[in-house]
């Protein structure tokens, strides 16, 4: 997490108009389940809240739908609730179907859950979009929404907290592939920021045009030996997850194949179908 904060705030460029801004605009943070990303992304967007000193900052949590939404939100809730000087900065509002936090010192600038009504999710005049479970989303109408109210703030930033999906036509295949060819040199795109967390092919596959262990071959990475499991779980060595959890998952897709495509998106980060 220190890595990927350090990336993310540390790269600055020139703009248009000479100004010093973030480099990064896009931000796309794959990784398994239970290893903090949702506190992680509550944590940044609340930094960009409180100390962007950006006017009217408006910021976005959204999700494929309001209640997966609202759990972000409630980390950063939590957050501002339990630190005395945020807390006094800022108001909270919880009314059904209304949940916000409003900066005392500018009423312009909050931070809110997005509707579930695709046609009410627009992103305004958006400082920063926090959009989870980009792999549950149908199409890329949110997403869309959400870059076009960029357009009059000087260093916005969207960041995207999806865990792998089952669908390789969905906008979430797409920007993992696009990360993909960003990391690997294919295409430039100097304000994207990709995060992939992943299994890899042994060399021979890479070489074919792998980017993800093939089904079948013996020399990369198995989904079932905990040797690579910190490859997509990062904070294992802290204990999110506990291992424990983890060699239950697989002990239980190995006894009922049903489970296995499941167990491997959540917890090994490997698209199926």
């Amino acid at each position: 997490q220190k890595n990927f904060v350090a990336m993310l705030f540390g790269w600055k460029r020139r703009d248009s108009m000479k100004r010093t801004v973030r480099r990064y605009r896009e931000v796309f943070l794959m990784i398994a389940r239970k290893n903090g990303k949702s506190p992680l992304a509550a944590g940044i967007a609340l930094f960009l809240f409180y100390c962007d000193q950006e006017p009217g900052a408006q910021i976005f949590c959204a999700a494929a739908d309001t209640e997966q939404a609202a759990l972000l939100f409630r980390h950063a809730k939590g957050m501002v609730e339990y630190e005395p000087e945020l807390n006094s900065r800022a108001d909270i509002f919880r009314g059904t179907g209304h949940r916000s936090i409003v900066l005392k010192s500018d009423p312009g600038s909050f931070f809110r859950v997005l509707s579930s009504d695709a046609n009410t999710k627009h992103g305004g005049n958006t400082h920063a979009a926090l959009i989870d479970e980009l792999h549950e989303h149908r199409d890329g109408t949110v997403v869309n929404k959400m870059q076009a109210g960029f357009k009059s703030r000087v260093q916005p930033l969207l960041l995207e907290i999806p865990n792998t999906g089952s669908d390789k036509t969905s906008i979430c295949w797409q920007h993992h592939e696009h990360s993909l060819q960003v990391l690997d040199g294919l295409i430039a795109d100097e304000q994207w920021f990709a995060y992939v967390c992943q299994l890899d092919p042994c060399a021979a596959c890479y070489a074919e045009g792998y980017r993800e262990p093939r089904e079948g071959c013996a020399q990369c990475d198995d989904w079932t030996n905990p040797a690579v499991w910190l490859k997509t779980n990062p904070a294992l060595s802290i204990g999110l997850p506990r291992i424990e959890y983890l060699q239950s998952q697989v002990d239980t897709a190995l006894a009922m194949p049903s489970d296995q495509a499941l167990v491997k998106r959540l917890n090994f980060c490997c698209w199926t179908q």
